[in-house]
């Protein structure tokens, strides 16, 4: 149904979401605080089956509300929900 992984963690300006879909389904991608405060959505819309790549890293370091620390990634995919812990050292 689908894979991804985040690479590399801690969070560089190199950092990249990688996505492998297998059907079509509806995607949510947040970030979230260690406080569980969601910081920022990074994607949300529908996908069709294929692999996907987001740069995130730059975007991570020029944004204001996102400071040293733990967050949590998650993803939705149609009824299930991944989450992975993310660390930035802005």
């Amino acid at each position: 149904l689908f894979n991804f992984s985040l690479f590399p963690n801690p969070i560089s300006e190199e950092s990249e979401i990688h996505i492998v879909l297998k059907q079509e389904n509806k995607i949510s991608i947040d970030l979230y605080n260690s406080l569980g405060q969601k910081s920022y959505t990074i994607f949300n819309g529908q996908m069709a089956p294929g692999n996907y790549q987001y740069p995130v890293g730059k975007d991570f370091s020029q944004r204001a509300e996102i400071t040293k620390g733990v967050y949590f990634l998650k993803i939705s995919v149609g009824e299930f929900i991944f989450n992975r812990k993310v660390m930035t050292m802005k």
